[in-house]
């Protein structure tokens, strides 16, 4: 167990785990339980760390830093998660600190490193590939990441950028056709990256 006086900032370390917890972090003195834990599968740090419960407000941010397993620490692909009461994985940051991976939390819990190998997904919805938009104002597709989220996203029509609106709530990329759309024959390519580097790449023509 760890006191944190309020108005005191402190550090805690637990074998390959660091938290740096600023001044007045809390609304409160409190008394925070930490612990390894060595039952959660298929993750990159040497355990799972827990750091008081996620009952306990954070007024301010505070640093986690884990260290990932000694094959995998030029792994681009890993990240530092947050385990929720669902037991999902979920994205707090993979900043490189020296041999620690770093990110900023205001939720206590149960940290880890997890991996992102997987591409984010890319759907049209009103076309099809290769078909005539004729009849359309506008191009939908469908982006997602169900793993660590989406991070960046561009849409070029003949290889051109165009602006596109992301809704985040219904996942979806739109555009609004505009002069960049010709008569004829238009190429479409959709590019997405996660928070973690992985990218997707949709292309395809569509006449008008």
């Amino acid at each position: 167990y760890y006191r944190i006086y309020d108005g005191e900032s402190s550090e805690i370390y637990l074998d390959a785990f660091e938290a740096e917890i600023p001044k007045l972090a809390f609304y409160r003195d409190v008394e925070l339980k930490t612990a390894r834990i060595d039952t959660i599968t298929n993750i990159y740090s040497y355990y799972a760390y827990n750091l008081g419960s996620e009952e306990i407000p954070l007024h301010k941010k505070i640093t986690v830093r884990i260290k990932p397993k000694k094959d995998y620490l030029n792994d681009s692909t890993l990240y530092i998660a947050l385990v929720n009461k669902k037991g999902e994985f979920i994205f707090l940051g993979n900043k490189i600190s020296g041999d620690f991976l770093e990110a900023k939390t205001n939720t206590l819990g149960i940290y880890l490193i997890a991996k992102d190998s997987v591409n984010p997904i890319i759907k049209p919805i009103n076309f099809k590939d290769n078909s005539s938009i004729a009849e359309n104002w506008s191009l939908r597709v469908e982006i997602e990441d169900k793993e660590t989220g989406i991070n960046k996203y561009s849409m070029y029509v003949n290889d051109e950028w165009v602006l596109a609106d992301y809704d985040a709530k219904n996942k979806l990329l739109v555009y609004q056709i505009d002069s960049h759309i010709k008569k004829g024959h238009n190429d479409l390519k959709v590019i997405v990256t996660d928070m973690v580097g992985n990218e997707a790449i949709y292309e395809t023509s569509l006449q008008r």
